[in-house]
Protein backbone atom coordinates (compact mmCIF):
# COMPACT_ATOMS: atom_id res chain seq x y z
CA UNK A 1 0.00 0.00 0.00
CA UNK A 2 1.13 3.06 -0.77
CA UNK A 3 1.50 6.08 1.96
CA UNK A 4 -0.25 9.10 1.15
CA UNK A 5 1.93 12.43 0.40
CA UNK A 6 0.04 13.62 3.91
CA UNK A 7 1.70 11.37 5.27
CA UNK A 8 5.29 11.47 4.13
CA UNK A 9 8.54 13.02 6.06
CA UNK A 10 8.44 16.95 5.20
CA UNK A 11 11.95 16.66 2.80
CA UNK A 12 9.63 13.81 0.55
CA UNK A 13 6.84 16.80 0.69
CA UNK A 14 9.75 19.24 -0.42
CA UNK A 15 10.86 16.65 -3.22
CA UNK A 16 7.20 15.98 -4.39
CA UNK A 17 5.84 19.42 -5.05
CA UNK A 18 9.52 20.40 -6.73
CA UNK A 19 9.03 17.28 -9.06
CA UNK A 20 5.28 18.77 -9.48
CA UNK A 21 6.08 21.78 -10.14
CA UNK A 22 8.31 20.78 -13.23
CA UNK A 23 5.95 18.03 -14.40
CA UNK A 24 2.92 20.92 -14.39
CA UNK A 25 5.05 23.91 -16.06
CA UNK A 26 8.36 22.39 -17.81
CA UNK A 27 7.06 18.97 -19.20
CA UNK A 28 3.03 19.36 -19.59
CA UNK A 29 2.49 16.94 -22.69
CA UNK A 30 -1.21 17.92 -22.72
CA UNK A 31 -0.68 21.76 -23.01
CA UNK A 32 -2.85 22.73 -20.19
CA UNK A 33 -3.95 26.26 -20.46
CA UNK A 34 -1.84 28.71 -17.56
CA UNK A 35 -5.23 30.00 -15.68
CA UNK A 36 -5.82 26.02 -15.16
CA UNK A 37 -2.79 25.16 -14.29
CA UNK A 38 -2.94 27.71 -11.36
CA UNK A 39 -6.59 27.30 -10.32
CA UNK A 40 -7.41 23.75 -10.98
CA UNK A 41 -4.81 21.24 -12.49
CA UNK A 42 -1.97 22.14 -9.82
CA UNK A 43 -1.78 17.55 -9.42
CA UNK A 44 -2.72 16.64 -12.80
CA UNK A 45 0.79 15.03 -12.96
CA UNK A 46 0.78 14.01 -9.60
CA UNK A 47 0.50 10.55 -10.36
CA UNK A 48 3.95 10.35 -12.14
CA UNK A 49 5.58 12.49 -9.16
CA UNK A 50 5.68 9.83 -7.14
CA UNK A 51 7.29 7.27 -10.14
CA UNK A 52 9.99 10.48 -10.81
CA UNK A 53 10.47 10.27 -7.00
CA UNK A 54 11.32 6.46 -7.21
CA UNK A 55 13.33 7.48 -10.12
CA UNK A 56 15.18 9.90 -8.62
CA UNK A 57 16.06 7.77 -5.05
CA UNK A 58 16.75 4.91 -7.26
CA UNK A 59 19.73 7.05 -8.85
CA UNK A 60 18.59 6.22 -12.37
CA UNK A 61 19.88 7.95 -15.40
CA UNK A 62 18.18 11.11 -17.38
CA UNK A 63 17.80 8.29 -19.93
CA UNK A 64 15.69 6.30 -17.79
CA UNK A 65 13.28 9.40 -16.82
CA UNK A 66 13.02 10.09 -20.10
CA UNK A 67 12.25 6.93 -20.77
CA UNK A 68 9.17 6.82 -18.11
CA UNK A 69 7.90 10.12 -19.10
CA UNK A 70 7.91 9.09 -22.86
CA UNK A 71 6.22 6.14 -21.92
CA UNK A 72 3.58 8.60 -19.63
CA UNK A 73 3.02 10.20 -22.74
CA UNK A 74 2.59 7.17 -25.37
CA UNK A 75 0.93 5.09 -23.21
CA UNK A 76 -0.96 6.47 -20.48
CA UNK A 77 -1.90 9.46 -22.44
CA UNK A 78 -2.11 8.61 -25.87
CA UNK A 79 0.05 11.18 -27.54
CA UNK A 80 2.79 11.42 -29.41
CA UNK A 81 6.03 11.56 -27.32
CA UNK A 82 8.12 14.66 -27.13
CA UNK A 83 11.93 13.52 -26.95
CA UNK A 84 13.14 16.92 -27.17
CA UNK A 85 10.52 17.64 -24.46
CA UNK A 86 11.68 14.65 -22.29
CA UNK A 87 15.01 15.28 -22.12
CA UNK A 88 15.08 18.53 -21.14
CA UNK A 89 13.02 17.92 -18.32
CA UNK A 90 14.97 14.81 -17.29
CA UNK A 91 17.73 17.07 -16.80
CA UNK A 92 15.52 19.34 -14.71
CA UNK A 93 14.53 16.50 -12.46
CA UNK A 94 17.91 15.44 -12.05
CA UNK A 95 19.35 18.56 -10.21
CA UNK A 96 16.88 17.86 -7.55
CA UNK A 97 18.08 16.55 -4.39
CA UNK A 98 16.69 13.53 -3.25
CA UNK A 99 20.09 12.37 -1.31
CA UNK A 100 18.29 13.51 2.48
CA UNK A 101 14.86 12.17 1.37
CA UNK A 102 13.01 9.73 4.30
CA UNK A 103 9.80 7.86 3.78
CA UNK A 104 7.70 6.02 6.21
Amino acid sequence: MKTPIGKRSKKYKDIFLQVQHVLLWDWDPIGLDVEDKKKYAKDEYDFYANGVIKLLLDNKSEGEIVKYLLIAEKERMGLKPQIGLSLAVASKLKKIDVSKITTP
